[in-house]
């Protein structure tokens, strides 16, 4: 009986590790070889869009690609080469950085408001992700590593462009990442981040989409990825990398803020930014701090939701920041 009991444990054990290693493969590992590069290929309609939201993207992706984008490359804290595409405005009001969501790519996510970008006098710089597109790297760490590279990103844009004002522009997980990067310490050029429907820390965004998406216990799942995350990627902490550190770091850097997200947001909670939030003063909000709520806006769709009050509260900002 007891050797049974031995049995059934060891079996059960193998099993939690075994489910943990597929999660970490589902969500860490780059398959970009199995997407569509963006760049080179023609709009992909996201599932969770209307007819109405595709046929926006679509056409914003189409004219997205007329601008005059040429090739961008640097290299990572940790030697990974970054990718990225720049298209230089002739008026050069200053420069904003783009950073794209889990396994997708600027010129898919920004669609929409690329042209809008080019259109106010901002030269355009999209990245690809560690992990993703063109740029190298084994793994996608939600933010961990890649607050090292947006970092690296507008340090390159600083030197390139001295004196202009830099916007550093995410969502979902762009969004996280651009607000991890502020903890890290962003050159004195960058005046605004802008983060729409960004998540709290990796952990914790990867224990919610498990048990929301795919209805498997945190424990032991997560808990064996976890472990396996920190003896393949040994130099990031998925538990305590969190945006509200990062911020509270910030908030004497004199950057404005400008953080987004729908209530009906299906896959990063909105309570998610309101406990990002948590990490500004109230004297805050209104001067450094805006927040803008969709009440109807699934995930990354506020801009969709609210073109209109989300572009007149994003330019109020940039006015303040003086950009």
């Amino acid at each position: 009986m007891i050797w049974i009991i031995v049995g059934i444990l060891l079996f059960l054990v193998v099993l939690a590790f075994a489910l943990g290693f597929l999660m970490f493969r589902m969500a860490f590992a780059r398959n970009t070889d199995k997407q569509p590069y963006f760049w080179e290929q023609d709009f992909v309609p996201y599932r969770f869009m209307s007819d109405e939201d595709n046929s926006l993207s679509a056409e914003g992706m189409k004219e997205s690609k007329k601008l005059p984008w040429t090739d961008i490359r640097t290299e990572a804290d940790d030697g990974i080469s970054l990718f990225g595409h720049i298209a230089e405005n002739p008026v050069h009001r200053g420069t904003v950085i783009l950073v794209h969501g889990y396994r997708s790519s600027g010129i898919r996510d920004f669609s929409t408001v690329i042209p809008e970008w080019f259109s106010w006098g901002f030269s355009i710089l999209a990245v690809d992700q560690r992990g993703c597109g063109r740029s190298g790297g084994k793994y996608i760490t939600y933010g961990c590593l890649e607050r090292y590279d947006i970092v690296r990103w507008a340090n390159l844009i600083a030197e390139k462009w001295p004196g202009l004002p830099i916007v550093v522009d995410g969502v979902s997980m762009g969004a996280a990442t651009v607000m991890m990067g502020s903890g890290v310490g962003y050159p004195d050029q960058v005046r605004v981040v802008v983060a729409d429907c960004g998540y709290t820390s990796p952990g914790e965004i990867c224990r919610s989409v498990l048990k929301s998406m795919y209805h498997l216990p945190v424990f032991p799942v997560y808990t064996c990825c976890k472990i396996i995350t920190r003896i393949l990627i040994s130099n990031i902490d998925i538990e305590n990398t969190t945006c509200r550190s990062a911020l509270e770091k910030s908030r004497s850097s004199g950057i404005k803020f400008f953080i987004a997200h729908g209530r009906k947001d299906g896959l990063v909670p909105y309570r998610m930014s309101e406990e990002n939030l948590k990490a500004f003063r109230p004297e805050d909000f209104g001067d450094s701090v805006t927040f803008f709520t969709s009440e109807e806006a699934d995930h990354g769709l506020s801009l969709f939701r609210n073109r209109n009050e989300y572009i007149s509260s994003l330019k109020d900002l940039l006015k303040r920041a003086k950009v």
